[in-house]
């Protein structure tokens, strides 16, 4: 992968080989040839590669991302892998309804933290929102099999843009608290999102979760009801780039 150390997640991927280990494997685990994923907030692409390679030619992975410097870096990095007939991406947010929203460009050191809510700052960019169902149907996709949602305070407005028709079994959301916190969200309320939707709440290790739980890797799984249950990541068998 192409990194540079001036961003924080990058700088930790090249001094360890690991960013979100925990999170990587359960997607490795969870992902067959031929399924389809979307992953919300690709920053510098790491997760949807993983992904990529999990699904192959036969799949599908799309990855949603409205700042246009993580969305470049994430393509570079895609191309250097050679996965550019498994990924689409789309260069939009995810929101409740389509239509669009400012957003402030991302800080130096971390491309990822750019968020719908905070105030447009130097440079700031109109962003394209759409609903997954619209992206799905844009792109004339049946159906998902996995979702990360990786959007930085805006789960609620994610999850309140799903149909039922579109609810993937696995659904990888993560609860950041200061970042909710920011958004005025309560934890409990993307918890009872997920439930009213029909899924039920854990960690990436296979326990249980509820509001105010400290989650490795700040990542829920949602596990849709009657879907076969996932296989749980384990901290033996984590992720670490560049080694199989």
């Amino acid at each position: 992968m192409y990194l540079h150390p001036k961003d924080w997640i990058e700088f930790v991927l090249l001094k360890s080989g690991s960013y979100e280990p925990l999170t990587l494997t359960f997607i490795e685990k969870n992902l067959r040839p031929g399924q389809r994923a979307l992953l919300a907030g690709v920053n510098n692409g790491l997760h949807v590669i993983v992904a990529a390679r999990c699904v192959l030619k036969s799949g599908m992975v799309i990855g949603v991302e409205p700042q246009p410097r993580s969305l470049y870096r994430a393509y570079k990095n895609i191309l250097l892998n050679g996965l550019e007939a498994e990924v689409r991406l789309v260069p939009a947010a995810l929101g409740k309804s389509p239509g669009s929203m400012p957003m402030a460009d991302a800080p130096i050191d971390n491309s990822a933290t750019a968020s719908l809510f905070d105030a447009p700052g130097r440079t700031a960019f109109q962003v394209i929102v759409q609903t997954i169902p619209d992206v799905l149907r844009n792109m004339d996709v049946p159906g998902l099999d996995l979702i990360l949602l990786d959007v930085e305070g805006y789960e609620l407005d994610v999850l309140g843009g799903l149909s039922k028709e579109c609810l993937p079994p696995l659904l990888i959301v993560e609860v950041n608290p200061p970042l909710l916190k920011s958004a005025g969200v309560e934890q409990a309320a993307v918890y009872r999102a997920l439930i009213s939707l029909g899924y039920s709440c854990w960690n990436l290790l296979g326990i249980p979760a509820k509001p105010d739980d400290i989650v490795p890797e700040q990542n829920i799984v949602a596990v849709l009801g009657g879907s076969n249950p996932p296989i749980w990541a384990d901290e033996s068998s984590c992720k670490v780039l560049g080694r199989e």
